[in-house]
């Protein structure tokens, strides 16, 4: 199945809740958390590896929750 469509679809409501974000929390916060996920979901979606999609757990933050589960997710590899 070709799931580009979707991924467009994902993406887009990312960059929609960045751009909100941002103008209401400057410095970030755990919604632009949220939206990135959507973006690792959207390049899911279009193929990539789970690893390539997240990146490195330093991406997301050491000691973040979803830094700390990619660090043990990675390393149970």
């Amino acid at each position: 199945m070709n799931y580009i469509k979707l991924a467009k679809v994902v993406r887009d409501k990312a960059e929609e809740m960045q751009k909100m974000e941002r103008r209401r929390e400057p410095e970030g916060s755990d919604q632009l958390d949220e939206a990135e996920l959507l973006n690792c979901l959207a390049r899911i979606l279009e193929g990539k590896e789970i690893r390539k999609a997240f990146g490195a757990p330093g991406d997301w933050g050491y000691g973040t929750p979803i830094g700390d589960a990619l660090m043990a997710a990675y390393s149970g590899e």
